[in-house]
């Protein structure tokens, strides 16, 4: 039954890995820390991300320590409002939920997952230290490893074939959140993974100390906290 299961998660992978997933290659520069340098890269940062869905609502700490290029781009996005309408375009239950890819505002399936020409790439941060569990949220790239960009996964299982591959940079914070991806993961879906019915990220915010929520320049080149920054904002 083990041996069918790993088979299984196999197959799963391999398909899910042609867009901006793409096959894992191994990477041999994941370092490896002592424990107390692996225990500082989960320090979370002050701010969380809250994510609000036509499913539920999911919040999530960042490890700034681990991936600060990739916490800084999500922070950045995210105080724009990028992620606002997104939909998670890929589901597969007891694996992973994928989201964050802006041709998902589009209703071409087709095209879900393949990103933007020309979108910021962000560098490989990995770390042998930091493990796929439920709840870990990653960035999703190409079989390049320095592509990551504004897609991103949530664990469902503890698919540890990926550790040291992709950058963590990521959790979600408590048990409710962890119920909502997987009720997001176990949506019918089409052969491609495409929920049937959209799976929406109605509004994606900051929230935590004023001092830990980025600014962004407004188009009068004044400086200005992210009007969606504030938890309590409806």
């Amino acid at each position: 039954m083990k041996r069918s299961f790993a088979l299984i998660a196999a197959i799963l992978v391999l398909s899910l890995f042609t867009k901006t997933f793409a096959q894992a290659p191994t990477v041999a520069n994941a370092r490896t820390l002592d424990t107390s340098e692996a225990l500082a890269l989960k320090t979370p940062d002050k701010s969380q991300v809250v994510i609000e869905t036509n499913l539920g609502t999911m919040t999530m700490q960042l490890y700034g320590k681990a991936a600060p290029k990739m916490v800084a781009h999500f922070k950045k996005l995210v105080g724009e409002g990028f992620y606002n309408g997104l939909k998670f375009h890929r589901v597969i239950p007891g694996f992973m939920i994928q989201g964050g890819d802006y041709m998902s505002k589009f209703p071409d399936k087709s095209k879900w997952g393949m990103g933007r020409p020309n979108e910021e790439k962000i560098p490989a941060e990995f770390h042998a230290d930091l493990h796929h569990i439920p709840g870990t949220v990653a960035a999703a790239r190409t079989s390049d490893p320095n592509s990551a960009s504004t897609q991103f996964y949530i664990c469902v299982g503890t698919p540890s074939h990926l550790d040291g591959q992709y950058t963590i940079f990521g959790q979600l914070v408590d048990g409710a959140s962890l119920a909502v991806a997987k009720k997001i993961s176990e949506v019918q879906r089409d052969p491609s993974d495409h929920p049937l019915t959209d799976v929406v990220m109605k509004r994606v915010y900051l929230k935590g100390p004023k001092s830990a929520i980025p600014t962004h320049t407004t188009k009068s080149g004044a400086s200005s906290k992210s009007k969606t920054s504030s938890a309590t904002k409806k």
